[in-house]
């Protein structure tokens, strides 16, 4: 029997249900050795939070309910006008020989993991804070008004709902933002499913380079987005992945093979998450599973201390620019390319990682009028047919055009390369993948919404419970 393999899912985004703070509130762990050593530790809020409205540290459940609900939790006031979006369930997973080092590691190892994945995570927000965070202003959101900052809540989790160690975190973000102009209104949720794919990619990469920095640990080639820590071996990954072989074995039997099958079969073979036993059992159960298959968690030990962190050199950065431009590069599959693209591209194309800032300083250096434009969302030739509420004649800032393969292989490459911002960009915005292209009705109505959401679920199930 043929089995399928399903591709890990580097970034999901869920839209909350009224009341579903509670399933993240109860999952939390209860003593402070889970804590210590990496469990299901208490949410915390990160992002700009404590600058918006004052909230940091441990999230207490009042609080929360009340961002969820568009009110300020100290005052009670409403944020905004009411909207039926209460917020965004952002779903940061590590690649699963992160996760087998977390669990099968001893407890420095286990905290370094741990610490280097909240650092990439918030790291990441805080990139997306700079460059996605709109909201909408006048008759059919015409107007963009840039947002001053994310409130988010972060949950940790350490397992998968069948106990595999499964290190993942979900940032839930309240459906409000503080605008520019001083005012609350809802996230232009567009611009977060269209740059979720490229948040994914950047999480990954920071959290590569955390983890050489930290462990010394080296990396496998990385495939959409994800790379694997070298020198543990693949058989312990294949072990500790059951649920992903559930769905494989399922869509097998099937005989389908598509991304919407493999969120069908993730529904069908998805069973009740169990209680958390705690830490130490946690980690007993994980040992005896290793062993099982004649792996000794000692030999994790292999796999770290076997390189350093070096820069990207002038001449390495040529070099990755150079293939991007090249036939086999950018422009392989599409005529076109925008900043999200160049910042994935990037992103694999270091198996050692980067952070997000200097990633995107790379991408200045490649597409320099991106600095002078604001990517729009529903933009170029298909902008009204993406977006009927947007009246037809108004003219959205659009990305940079960038030549095609003929015309830069006409010309030596770097000369290429100074030209990219002299052009603009035709397609449209969704091209990213994250959510596929843009609703054909009314970004407000609850097709649009619907539609918005199906493509993201991916491996995951509905919008509760999701492990």
């Amino acid at each position: 029997m043929c089995v399928t393999r399903v591709v890990p899912v580097v970034l999901s985004v869920w839209k909350l249900a009224h009341g579903q703070e509670a399933y993240y509130l109860e999952s939390v762990a209860q003593g402070v050795e889970d804590y210590y050593v990496g469990g299901e530790a208490p949410g915390r809020w990160i992002a700009s939070s404590d600058k918006a409205l004052g909230l940091a540290g441990e999230v207490a459940p009042d609080d929360l309910r009340a961002v969820l609900s568009g009110r300020d939790p100290s005052s009670g006031t409403r944020l905004g006008q009411p909207h039926t979006v209460p917020g965004f369930d952002l779903t940061f997973r590590a690649p699963k020989s992160v996760s087998v080092l977390f669990g099968l590691g001893d407890a420095g190892t286990a905290r370094q993991v741990r610490d280097a994945h909240d650092q990439a995570v918030e790291a990441t927000l805080e990139w997306a804070e700079r460059h996605v965070v709109w909201s909408r202003r006048g008759h059919g959101g015409t107007r963009q008004v840039r947002g001053e900052g994310l409130i988010a809540a972060a949950f940790r989790h350490r397992t998968s709902r069948n106990g595999d160690p499964h290190l993942h975190t979900h940032v839930l973000v309240p459906n409000m933002v503080l605008g520019e102009d001083g005012k609350w209104a809802t996230i232009d949720a567009r611009r977060v499913y269209t740059s979720a794919k490229t948040i994914g990619y950047l999480y990954e990469a920071q959290l590569r380079h955390n983890l050489t920095v930290a462990l010394g640990v080296e990396w496998g080639q990385v495939v959409k987005g994800i790379a694997d820590i070298e020198h543990i071996p693949a058989g312990v990954l294949k072990a500790f992945s059951t649920r992903r072989a559930e769905i494989e074995e399922r869509m097998a039997v099937r005989n389908q093979h598509s991304a919407k099958a493999a969120m069908i079969a993730a529904l069908d073979t998805r069973q009740r998450k169990q209680l958390d036993p705690g830490s130490i059992e946690l980690r007993v159960r994980w040992s005896e599973r290793a062993a099982e298959i004649g792996f000794d968690p000692a030999d994790l030990r292999d796999a770290i201390g076997r390189t350093e962190p070096t820069t990207v050199t002038a001449g390495e950065q040529r070099a990755v620019e150079d293939r991007l431009l090249g036939v086999h590069g950018l422009t392989a599959h599409d005529s076109t390319f925008d900043r999200n693209a160049v910042l994935m591209a990037w992103c694999d194309s270091l198996p050692a990682g980067q952070r997000p800032a200097r990633l995107h300083h790379q991408v200045t250096r490649l597409t320099p009028s991106q600095r002078r434009t604001r990517p729009a969302v529903g933009q170029g030739r298909h902008r009204h047919r993406a977006l009927p509420s947007r009246p037809r004649h108004h003219r959205p800032p659009h990305h940079p055009r960038h030549p095609t393969t003929g015309q830069r292989h006409s010309r030596p490459p770097r000369l290429a390369a100074s030209e990219l911002g002299d052009r603009r960009r035709t397609r449209t915005a969704c091209r990213d993948g994250a959510v596929g292209r843009a609703p054909s009705t009314p970004a407000t109505s609850p097709e649009s919404r619907h539609r918005l959401v199906t493509r993201t679920a991916a491996l995951d199930g509905p919008v509760r419970n999701r492990h």
